[in-house]
């Protein structure tokens, strides 16, 4: 739907308010968007902006992130809740360093 549209897209909130952890956000954002678009995310903290830029470069450039995921993000999601489960699938898993989808 994104890449069908004729004029540029700005893509707002991709991690659901802390719902979403970044690879999987940002990995479905960054696989579905045009050159001409642009991606507007939130964040509360420096490291939390760390995170989130090198998350996104690592999508932009086809690449695994080199970063570990902090622990500040929505309880919901780090503790894995079942209605999160059923809407993005297990996003629970360990604090190891993220992968992202876009790899």
């Amino acid at each position: 739907m994104i890449r069908e549209a004729k004029h540029p897209v700005v893509c707002i909130k991709p991690l659901g308010a802390g719902r979403v952890l970044p690879p999987t956000g940002l990995g479905f954002v960054y696989d579905n968007i045009k050159p001409s678009d642009t991606v507007c995310i939130g964040m509360l903290s420096v490291e939390e902006a760390a995170e989130d830029i090198e998350i996104a470069r690592a999508c932009i450039e086809r690449r695994e992130a080199a970063i570990e995921l902090q622990r500040t993000r929505s309880s919901d999601v780090l503790n894995g809740q079942p209605r999160l489960r059923l809407l993005f699938g297990d996003l629970a898993g360990s604090m190891t360093p993220a992968r992202s989808p876009c790899a």
